[in-house]
């Protein structure tokens, strides 16, 4: 027998047993009854809802809003957020409608609400995951991108450092090689002479820039910190790049307040910074054009700023110059050489001295302008604590020291090397030994007495390292004289200088050496340093 569909009981029966929740409100907005689903999810029994509006659950905005389009059209379908009577926050989708008479009167209102939360809370999470990993591959893509662009200026920087070891090596072979053919006549020889050595010094100064960045980038870039005055700095700078400035008809403008105050610095590293800016300076600035230097107290900072009149730096660029391996024009059209490594040394220098360098285009006219900025001491420093500044040029003095009388042993496994610093010593009479090992040179002070050694550090079998050792063993077990040593080496980290001290050497000098620097530093162990 077939249900009777139109019979009271039957929607009862569907009413409670639903496993959607259902309640009934009546014309007024009131609560008038609720299947066990619609209490499970909202927490109240019938006597708590009796004579309350759903706005206990929904706040009242949202109950007027809904209570509004039911009178409008009739039915309701949409999200909203309900609080339960424990105080959880729910998602819920809700269907309501009116129940009308034969009038078409509404004569009560029935909500049927099912729980989205769960839902919701996915959606979220894979809105927020996908979010998420939009964000990782944009990192990713930047990431990349910065790894190309890094790949392509290591290249480029690659290419420029053999370009500009190339460059000056092939004058300095080029120049040999005439003069071995004795084709030059006196002046030619003498310019061919100057050539090499300008050359030899130019690929010095690019392995020290190298080391310098290096340093930098391990953090191993230190200062030796003492009371200094920035004009002796300056001017000690100024006479290195005279030269460059003279030959090329620059002139240069040196504005010195005379009362600036005694700072504390690395006067080396500092002259270096004033160095490389005037160097660039020189670099840039057209044949008879200007180029000022600075200095002057502005606050707490003493400021030096050097400005040009060149073609002043690209606004696109201008935010990269201070930037390792970076450079205005990299192309192999370029103008101007180098390796785009000395601002960057520059930058490093002046913020380990607690500074500021900045960069900027002349507001009229061409040129460029450099402003470094470095702080004053809180107290006063005393003129008699500043070290003297100057230029080391070792090319300057022509007084050799006597070294008649001195016997000396030189070891390195490299010919050329030996032959030079043997010529070097015996030029001021001293008697040299050399030896091309390490084994070489112990059986030669087994058999006789030195005065000093020399010696190289990376060496075939047994390095300087070794070697300094067993002779200072040897000594301690004879209990004999201690040997003045000097470690001459290509290894010029401050921590090889380091090494070879611990080691037993008595000093550490690093190659390439000047004639006379060397001979001084020999002439000072054995005690007869020129006064």
């Amino acid at each position: 027998m077939l249900p009777d569909l139109q019979s009271p009981d039957l929607y009862q029966q569907i009413f409670a047993h639903s496993i959607s929740a259902v309640a009934i409100i009546d014309e007024d907005g009131s609560y008038l009854a609720q299947n066990p689903a619609h209490a499970d999810l909202m927490g109240y029994t019938d006597e708590e809802l009796q004579g309350k509006t759903p706005a206990i659950h929904m706040g009242e905005a949202t109950f007027a809003a809904v209570a509004r389009e039911l009178a409008e059209k009739g039915e309701y379908r949409g999200e909203i957020t309900s609080t339960t009577k424990s105080g959880d926050i729910k998602q819920i989708e809700l269907s309501a409608f009116a129940v009308r008479n034969a009038a078409g009167e509404p004569v009560c209102y029935v909500g049927i609400k099912r729980d989205i939360t769960g839902r919701r809370q996915a959606d979220e999470a894979l809105l927020r995951n996908e979010a998420e990993l939009a964000q990782l591959l944009l990192r990713e893509r930047a990431a990349r991108a910065e790894a190309e662009q890094a790949n392509r200026l290591k290249d480029e920087f690659l290419a420029t450092v053999s370009h500009e070891l190339r460059t000056p090596l092939n004058a300095i072979m080029g120049w040999a090689r005439m003069l071995r053919s004795g084709q030059l006549n006196a002046g030619n020889s003498l310019h061919a002479l100057e050539v090499i050595e300008r050359n030899a010094l130019a690929q010095k100064q690019i392995i020290e820039d190298i080391l310098d960045v290096s340093r930098v980038i391990t953090g191993k870039l230190q200062l030796n910190r003492a009371p200094i005055d920035l004009k002796s700095v300056i001017d000690a700078a100024f006479d290195a790049v005279r030269p460059a400035f003279e030959a090329r008809q620059i002139r240069i403008t040196k504005q010195i307040e005379p009362a600036s105050r005694i700072i504390s610095g690395d006067a080396d590293r500092l002259q270096q910074v004033v160095w490389n800016l005037l160097s660039n300076a020189a670099k840039f600035t057209p044949e008879s054009g200007d180029v000022v230097i600075d200095l002057r107290q502005q606050g707490n900072y003493l400021r030096i700023q050097v400005s040009d009149s060149g073609p002043g730096i690209d606004p696109e660029f201008l935010p990269f110059v201070f930037e390792r391996f970076r450079q205005a024009d990299g192309s192999t059209t370029r103008m101007h050489g180098g390796l785009g490594l000395g601002l960057a040394i520059v930058r490093h220098l002046v913020e380990l001295h607690g500074g500021a360098i900045k960069a900027e285009n002349r507001e009229e006219g061409h040129g460029a302008i450099f402003t470094v900025s470095l702080p004053l001491p809180s107290g006063e420093l005393r003129m008699e604590d500043v070290p003297g500044v100057f230029l080391k040029d070792t090319t300057a003095s022509t007084e050799r020291p006597n070294l008649s009388g001195f016997s000396i042993l030189v070891v390195d496994d490299e010919n050329d090397a030996l032959d030079l610093i043997t010529l070097e010593l015996t030029s001021c009479g001293a008697a040299v030994s050399a030896f091309l090992s390490a084994e070489e040179a112990l059986e030669a002070l087994e058999a006789t007495q030195f005065d000093l050694l020399i010696s190289d550090i990376s060496m075939p079998e047994q390095d300087g390292y070794q070697f300094i050792r067993k002779i200072r063993a040897q000594e301690a077990t004879a209990q004999s004289r201690k040997l003045p040593a000097v470690a001459l080496t290509g290894h010029a980290r401050a921590q090889d200088r380091m090494r070879a001290l611990i080691a037993g050497y008595d000093t550490h000098v690093a190659k390439p050496i000047e004639t006379n620097e060397l001979l001084t530093v020999v002439a000072s162990l054995v005690g007869r340093l020129v006064k």
